[in-house]
């Protein structure tokens, strides 16, 4: 599958997960889209961290490590 092709299959997913925010505490349901990206890093170096402030309004962190470790982070 091509670069294009995953990323408009990654895209297609995350907006058939439905998350909208409608400025209420409890919309958004971001623990969808969470669990979306969370998969399809999976099996990567990439590092993922989840907060969750309220049930269901996640937001993710990505953390993919250099190669020159004396560059700043």
């Amino acid at each position: 599958m091509s670069l294009t092709d995953t990323t408009i299959a990654l895209l297609q997913n995350l907006i058939q997960n439905g998350c909208v925010n409608y400025l209420t505490a409890d919309s958004g349901q971001e623990t969808k889209n969470a669990d979306t990206l969370e998969a399809f890093f999976a099996g990567t170096d990439v590092r993922v961290e989840r907060y969750e402030p309220h049930p269901g309004r996640v937001s993710i962190a990505f953390t993919v490590e250099g190669t020159d470790p004396s560059a700043e982070p």
